[in-house]
C-alpha cells in the first residue's frame, strides 16, 4: 500500500487500463452534441471560411513547439483588434497573436508576470498598439510586447485602454488614470478610490472620456478636468470603434446609448449580452445568448437590435473595422469572422465532457452516460474484487501471526512451570 494513496497500487493499475475506455467516451463523435440556432437552422452551416479545416495551420510561435489540435491554437481568447482583413490582433490566456491574411503568429512577451491574460487590445494604427493584461499595460515595439513603463503590481488589476490617436491614449488601473501624449502623465481624479473592483474606461473624443473606479464612481473628462457624474443606466458593453459606447441592463433587457445628452433605449432579443463593437451611429455589433450556451451575433442597423447569426461557440470578445469586417473570439481559441458570410477560423476538435453535459443532443448525452456507467461498474468491480482479495490475504496473515504468538506463549509458560517444579534440576531442593 502506498502511504500517500488510499487506493492499492494494483487498483491503480486496473484503473489505468480502463481510462482509455472513458477517454473514448468523452471524445467520441456520438458524445458531441449538435447545436441549432434560434431559427431552427443547424449551426453546422457555419462556413469554414476561405480555408478548409486542413488549410487552417497551427499558429507560428517563437519556439519549436506547434499546436496540433485545435488550430491555430487552443487557449481561451477574449480580445480582438481589427485594422483590416489581413491585419488582426487577438489576445487571451497567455496569448497575443497576429493574423497577416495567411498565418497566425504568436508574439513574444517581455513581462515580469509569470501568468497573464490579455483582456483588451487597442491601437490607433498597426504601429501604435497597446494591450491590457491582468496586472500591466503592454506596448508593441514591432517585434515584441514590452512593458509600457506604467506601475506594475501583482495585486493591482489593470482596467482598459482607449484613445483618439497615437499621441492621445488613456488607460487606468485600480489605483489610477494615466494619459499618453508621447510620455505618460498621471491624471487620476481627486476622489478616485483604489479598490478591488475592476475599473472601466471609454470615450468618443479628446474632450469626452469617462472612467469608473472600483467602487463604481464615474468621472468625466471635458478636456480640462474631471467632473463626477451619475452612473450609466446599464453596465458598459464596449464600443471601441468610432461609434458610440453601448450599455446593457439585464433585467429590463435593454440596450442604452447616450446621444446629445439623452439616453436612448433599444430592446434586446436575448436575455444576456456582454460585449459590443460600434462602427457608427447606425452600425453596431454585440454578442449575447438566451437560455442555451451558444453565442449569437446581434446587429444594430440604426433602428434596433436583431439576431444575425447563432454559432456553436462561446464567444467573449468582438471587434472590427468595417460593417463587413467583424471578428469574434472566445473559448478554446474560437475565432469567427463575418465578411458577408460567417466563417469559422478554428479547425480541430475541442469536445469534452463539459460540452456534452451542456449540449442539447439527448441521445448523445444518454449514450455518453451509459458508457460512463459501464466504465464505472467495471472499475468498481475490479477495485472491489481486489480489495476483497487484499482483505482475505491480510486476514490469513493476521491469523498466522496470532497462531505463532500463541505457540510462543505456551513455550514460555511451560518453561516457567518447569523451573518452579520442586525436586527437579534447576528447581528448589
Amino acid at each position: 500500500m502506498n502511504s500517500r494513496s488510499c487506493v492499492p497500487s494494483s487498483s491503480i493499475a486496473s484503473i489505468s487500463v480502463l481510462l482509455p475506455i472513458l477517454f473514448e467516451c468523452l471524445v467520441s463523435s456520438a458524445c458531441v452534441s449538435k447545436f441549432r440556432d434560434v431559427h431552427g437552422t443547424s449551426s453546422e452551416q457555419l462556413a469554414d471560411g476561405n480555408l478548409s479545416g486542413e488549410e487552417i495551420r497551427a499558429a507560428i510561435g517563437p519556439g519549436p513547439w506547434r499546436w496540433e489540435n485545435p488550430r491555430p491554437q487552443g487557449n481561451d481568447l477574449g480580445a480582438v483588434m481589427v485594422f483590416g482583413p489581413n491585419d488582426v490582433w487577438v489576445g487571451g490566456s497567455q496569448t497575443l497573436m497576429h493574423w497577416n491574411g495567411k498565418d497566425w503568429r504568436l508574439t513574444q512577451i517581455e513581462s515580469e508576470a509569470p501568468w497573464w491574460g490579455a483582456h483588451q487590445i487597442w491601437g490607433s494604427d498597426a504601429a501604435n498598439l497597446w494591450a491590457v493584461t491582468d496586472n500591466e499595460l503592454l506596448q508593441w515595439r514591432g517585434d515584441a510586447w514590452v512593458s509600457s513603463g506604467l506601475p506594475l503590481s501583482r495585486v493591482v488589476r489593470w482596467g482598459a485602454v482607449w484613445g483618439t490617436g497615437d499621441k492621445d491614449v488613456w488607460t487606468n488601473s485600480q489605483c489610477g488614470v494615466y494619459h499618453w501624449d508621447g510620455d505618460w502623465s498621471e491624471r487620476t481624479p481627486d476622489s478616485w478610490e483604489c479598490y478591488l473592483g475592476l475599473p472601466l474606461l471609454w470615450g468618443t473624443s479628446t474632450d469626452d472620456v469617462t472612467v469608473m473606479d472600483g467602487t463604481g464612481q464615474h468621472f468625466h473628462w471635458n478636456g480640462v478636468g474631471w467632473q463626477s457624474i451619475a452612473s450609466p443606466p446599464g453596465f458598459y458593453l464596449g464600443g471601441t470603434g468610432p461609434g458610440e459606447p453601448w450599455f446593457y441592463e439585464v433585467l429590463q433587457r435593454l440596450f442604452f446609448r447616450l446621444r446629445e445628452g439623452v439616453w436612448e433605449t433599444y430592446p434586446s432579443p436575448l436575455q444576456y449580452c456582454w460585449a459590443a463593437w460600434s462602427d457608427s451611429s447606425h452600425e453596431a455589433w454585440a454578442l449575447g445568448r438566451g437560455a442555451g450556451i451558444e453565442t449569437s451575433f446581434l446587429h444594430f442597423d440604426g433602428q434596433g437590435w436583431s439576431i444575425a447569426q447563432t454559432v456553436p461557440h462561446r464567444l467573449t470578445g468582438i471587434g472590427g473595422n468595417a460593417p463587413d469586417q467583424v471578428w469574434a473570439v472566445g473559448e478554446n481559441g474560437a475565432i469567427v469572422r463575418f465578411n458577408g458570410n460567417y466563417e469559422d477560423l478554428r479547425a480541430g476538435s475541442v469536445a469534452d465532457l463539459k460540452k456534452v453535459l451542456e449540449g442539447t443532443d439527448i441521445d448523445a448525452i444518454k449514450e455518453a452516460t451509459e458508457k460512463a456507467a459501464q466504465v464505472s461498474q467495471k472499475m468498481g468491480t475490479a477495485i472491489y474484487a481486489q480489495s476483497q482479495a487484499a482483505s482475505a490475504a491480510a486476514g490469513e496473515q493476521a491469523a498466522g501471526e496470532a497462531t505463532t504468538e500463541q505457540d510462543n506463549d505456551e513455550v514460555v509458560e511451560a518453561e516457567i512451570v518447569d523451573e518452579d517444579r520442586p525436586g527437579e534440576e534447576g528447581g528448589a531442593a
